[in-house]
């Protein structure tokens, strides 16, 4: 998971270093950015393989694959069927790149399907929308009676969040103290590595 620490490194680092960085991740996601969605679902390494490639695409605003997962997502909304372990993240990037349309399609299949996966899978799509009127009502429909239900019923460890979410804190303050300290060299990194691809 080391791409997932470029990626966080990448956040805080300066605009100009920050494009660097997502360069650099294309750059070593290049062997399997242009797969089809597809996946073997015995190959767990290439299911995990795909999903990070799918969202550190996203991240780094990779148009070519933005436009896959585009339409993948409609066809999902369609109702055809895709790789049960693409769907998440599917779903959730097509939210976040998405307009309001798109959301309320997955609101409306969220209140049509019966099953719990389904239901937490277009949750966490929903949850995903960088829109903050979207966002908000998404907030005002979870906090409706029988939908605080649902979703604490969804979302059963709810209790040990609080935990993990300071534990994730803590590590969190940990890394921008240790950046913090050593910027400069982290910024040398990413500038050594820059030229070295000619980014």
């Amino acid at each position: 998971m080391g791409i997932l620490r470029l990626k966080f490194l990448a956040s805080i680092l300066d605009e100009p270093f920050k494009q660097k960085a997502k360069k650099f991740i294309l750059y070593l996601l290049r062997s399997n950015l242009y797969q089809n969605n597809q996946v073997d679902e015995y190959d767990i390494n290439k299911i995990m393989m795909k999903v990070l490639v799918l969202r550190m695409a996203s991240w780094a605003e990779y148009k070519p694959v933005l436009y896959q997962i585009k339409r993948a997502f409609q066809r999902w909304l369609h109702g055809y069927s895709l790789s049960p372990n693409l769907v998440p993240a599917i779903v959730e990037i097509g939210v976040s790149i998405g307009d309001e349309d798109d959301w309320n399609r997955v609101l409306k299949r969220y209140y049509e399907v019966d099953d719990d996966h389904s239901k937490k899978l277009c949750m966490k799509g929903l949850a995903a929308s960088k829109n903050p009127k979207l966002l908000k009502r998404l907030l005002e429909i979870i906090m409706d009676e029988k939908q605080v239900e649902l979703f604490f019923s969804y979302n059963k460890r709810l209790q040990n969040y609080k935990r993990l979410a300071e534990m994730e804190i803590e590590r969190l303050r940990l890394k921008i103290r240790w950046i913090h300290r050593h910027q400069q060299q982290v910024q040398s990194w990413f500038r050594n590595i820059c030229r070295e691809l000619k980014l």
